[in-house]
C-alpha cells in the first residue's frame, strides 16, 4: 500500500482510526481496519465509489476536489447517522492523486446532547404545566430559596405590578422583610410558622394570611390568601 506512513501519521496526529482513502475520481483505494461498524460494505470494497457509502458527499464533489491540491483545504460534514452511529467526516490531503476522507466517532457526545435536550424539553413542559395549575390558583403563590424568588403565579406577579418573573427577579425584593423587619430570609419565616404553619402579613397595603410548603431542599412554597381588612383574627 502506498503512501502508509503519511497515513500512520495522519491518524495518529488528529487521534482517529477510521478513514477512506480515495482518488480524484472518488474511487476507495483503501480504508481502516473496523470501518464496517458505520457502513455495510460490500465484497468490493476497493475499487467502489465512496458515494455508495457517504452519499452525503453527492454534490460538493468540485469543493473536495480542491482537497487534492491545496493541504490547508478542509471539506467535513457533522452529525451523519450510520448505522446507530453518529460521525463527523472530513478530508485530509494525502498528495495530488488521494486524500483521506477521515471518519469521527462522536456518538457519545451527541447522544449526551440529544438526552440534554430531552430532558430541558421535558423541564420546559414541566415548567408550563405547573405555571398553567398556579396560575389557575385564587391565591398569590411563588417558590423561593434562602433569599431569592424563583417561581411566582401570574397573580402574585401582576399584585407587584411587574410583566414577568424575569422583571421581578431584576429588583430584590425581600418579602421575608415584609413580613419582620427583624428577617434576614424566607428560612426565618419557615422557623417562625414551624409550629402552626399559617402566618399574617400586609404586603402592598393588602393583608394576607401567609402559608408555607417545603418542597426539596433549599425551596418552599408560599401562598398568601388575602383576608379582609380588620379580620386578620379570626382569619387565623
Amino acid at each position: 500500500m502506498t503512501h502508509i506512513p503519511l497515513i500512520l501519521s495522519t491518524i495518529l496526529a488528529k487521534d482517529i482510526f477510521h478513514y477512506f482513502q480515495i482518488d480524484t475520481k472518488f474511487n476507495i483505494l483503501s480504508y481502516s481496519y473496523g470501518i464496517d461498524k458505520y457502513f455495510t460494505l460490500s465484497q468490493q470494497i476497493i475499487g467502489s465509489d465512496i458515494r455508495v457509502y457517504l452519499p452525503e458527499l453527492l454534490g460538493s464533489e468540485e469543493e473536495i476536489l480542491y482537497s487534492f491540491t491545496d493541504e490547508n483545504h478542509h471539506f467535513s460534514i457533522e452529525k451523519i447517522y450510520k448505522n446507530d452511529h453518529y460521525i463527523d467526516i472530513s478530508t485530509e490531503y494525502c498528495d495530488a492523486e488521494s486524500i483521506l476522507v477521515i471518519i469521527q466517532d462522536n456518538t457519545t457526545d451527541v447522544k449526551k446532547q440529544h438526552k440534554l435536550l430531552q430532558y430541558n424539553n421535558e423541564l420546559t413542559l414541566t415548567n408550563n404545566i405547573l405555571q398553567s395549575i398556579l396560575d389557575q390558583k385564587e391565591s398569590l403563590l411563588f417558590v423561593a430559596d434562602t433569599h431569592e424568588i424563583k417561581f411566582a403565579n401570574k397573580k402574585f406577579i401582576e399584585f407587584l405590578e411587574k410583566s414577568d418573573i424575569t422583571e421581578l427577579q431584576e429588583e430584590p425584593m425581600g418579602i421575608y422583610k415584609d413580613y419582620n423587619q427583624d428577617f434576614e430570609s424566607y428560612d426565618d419565616i419557615v422557623l417562625e410558622l414551624s409550629s402552626n404553619k399559617r402566618g399574617l402579613m400586609r404586603l402592598n397595603g393588602v393583608d394576607f394570611v401567609l402559608e408555607v410548603l417545603l418542597l426539596g431542599h433549599p425551596y418552599k412554597l408560599f401562598t398568601l390568601k388575602a383576608t379582609p381588612r380588620g379580620s386578620l383574627n379570626s382569619a387565623l
